[in-house]
């Protein structure tokens, strides 16, 4: 089914390339173009002049080891911010994700040899990628016990002065599983001071009302990943990658969202997804069949 995927999407009277971070989605979606496409392949990557936020030696690695030309951009926080006048001129709302910034040094930088890409937008999402999925099924389990137990539990991880151990806590504090996971979901990433968070904010409310449209009796995991499919992904990554790339005349191509895959995972025990606290299992699973171990 992927390779059907990747094959429609591989249909172009222009030259197609790929995105290729190093990470397992958009590993795999190489590795399969390779093996379907028999000419040349390009892929390409950027890197960060910053050295704690590099990770172009994946890329590099992978492109290696398929044997496929890899074109990487180092960048520095400058180099991004002089994309903000392209920022303003092509996304037409508010938008706080600042990962459009390298999506659109990418797009900037595959577009003077390519027309299309492929890239691995929606695996996170449908193959339980993100590690909030650990988290929800963690509070669930918390949420359940006698409240004595609870608060202690609370009161403990408020004492510990890290971002998640204090993201945990106040997530913990919340009516239930699907509350908390809204609540983790808007929150950014290095916000260190959770005391002035309105949980009535949109984002927020925005979870809970689809939640109510959901059937009943699914696990806390199975919400919060159609949760992310409909908003996180639908509403926020899409829209990055859409308008990065078409700031650039480029289009962007997803193999993850297929609709058979997405209904192939959808239907998917969840066990499969996260197992023995590996994420992305049986993605990895497949991945070990045509890329290194490691």
């Amino acid at each position: 089914v992927f390779v059907n995927s990747i094959k429609k999407r591989l249909i172009s009277d222009v030259p197609v390339g790929v995105f290729l971070s190093g990470g397992i989605d958009s590993s795999l979606i190489t590795a399969l173009i390779k093996k379907v496409k028999k000419d040349k392949l390009k892929s390409f990557s950027i890197g960060f002049l910053e050295k704690k936020y590099d990770e172009s030696s994946y890329s590099k690695n992978v492109a290696n080891f398929l044997g496929i030309e890899n074109e990487t951009q180092f960048l520095s926080s400058q180099d991004l911010l002089k994309l903000m006048p392209n920022f303003e001129e092509n996304f037409d709302e508010p938008f706080s994700d600042s990962a459009c910034f390298p999506t659109m040094a990418l797009s900037r930088l595959a577009k003077n040899s390519v027309k299309v890409v492929l890239s691995g937008d929606g695996g996170d999402e449908l193959f339980g990628g993100y590690h909030y999925y650990k988290l929800v099924k963690n509070i669930d389990t918390i949420m359940k016990l006698p409240n004595f137990l609870k608060n202690l539990i609370i009161s403990g991880t408020e004492l510990i002065p890290n971002h998640k151990f204090q993201l945990l806590s106040n997530a913990l504090k919340q009516k239930n599983s699907i509350h908390a996971f809204g609540f983790m979901r808007s929150v950014s990433k290095d916000f260190h001071s959770f005391s002035k968070i309105d949980t009535k904010n949109s984002f927020y409310e925005l979870f809970l009302e689809s939640f109510k449209k959901m059937p009943r009796n699914e696990t806390s995991q199975k919400y919060a990943s159609r949760l992310d499919l409909i908003h996180t992904l639908g509403d926020g990554y899409m829209q990055k990658v859409d308008l990065s790339t078409m700031s650039f005349s480029l289009e962007a191509r997803e193999p993850y969202l297929d609709r058979n895959i997405v209904e192939f995972s959808l239907q998917l025990p969840f066990k499969f997804k996260i197992y023995n606290n590996i994420s992305k299992y049986i993605l990895k699973k497949v991945a070990l069949n045509y890329l290194p171990k490691e």
